[in-house]
């Protein structure tokens, strides 16, 4: 009996050894967690309007994150309590040009560290449907087009082109119309059309980056 309680009394005291040094070492932990940023990569472009998927992933030697935190132009946007994790941000009313994503983690020890990417947003190409051709006569005819996305930026001009070769642009036609600005649908008049001709026509819509078709 007296050998048997030696043995639970070492035991014992095992156990309190273990305990006070992992006590210890979180206590005295001054590594700084790990943090990375997935995606986007770094100097990635996206259009204005996108949402752009922010992956982070972050580790400490303990195994414990307490918080990570992600800015944009050092502003906090989102906050997350585990890792890895996954933010969205979307972009429709920022500016276009350079903004910096910085994620931010902490372990329970307050070390932090942190990892950053720059990304350019651009102004995109809008968006126009042509839309169906009508009212034909034989100098004349009804069409028009929808500008379902501006690309980013305001549109300032919109209507429908044609000519009697394919693929007429706005420098380069027999007839042009301009039918307004901005998004959502608009109707257009063809006129001066010669009789039994058959002519390309396609709506347009320019904003500041370019003009789509």
């Amino acid at each position: 009996m007296k050998k048997s309680g030696l043995v639970y009394g070492f035991i014992l005291i095992l156990f309190i050894v273990f305990f006070n040094c992992c006590e210890k070492d979180e206590q005295y932990d001054f590594l700084p967690p790990d943090c990375s940023i997935i995606m986007p990569a770094d100097s990635s472009e996206f259009y204005v309007g996108d949402t752009i998927i922010v992956n982070i992933e972050a580790t400490d030697e303990y195994g414990k994150v307490q918080m990570v935190i992600l800015y944009i132009d050092d502003v906090v946007k989102f906050t997350a309590k585990a890792s890895p994790c996954q933010f969205k941000w979307p972009t429709l009313n920022e500016i276009p040009g350079f903004h910096t994503i910085r994620a931010t983690a902490f372990d329970p020890g307050r070390n932090m560290s942190s990892d950053e990417c720059v990304i350019k947003l651009v102004i995109g190409p809008p968006v126009v449907i042509t839309a169906n051709i009508s009212s034909i006569t034989h100098n004349s005819a009804t069409s028009g087009g929808d500008v379902t996305d501006d690309g980013g930026s305001t549109v300032t001009a919109k209507g429908v082109v044609w000519a009697t070769s394919s693929g007429p642009t706005t420098s380069l036609n027999d007839g042009i119309t301009n039918d307004g600005t901005g998004t959502g649908a608009f109707t257009s008049s063809l006129t001066g059309l010669s009789p039994a001709t058959l002519y390309y026509i396609r709506a347009y819509a320019t904003n500041s980056a370019t003009t789509s078709y």
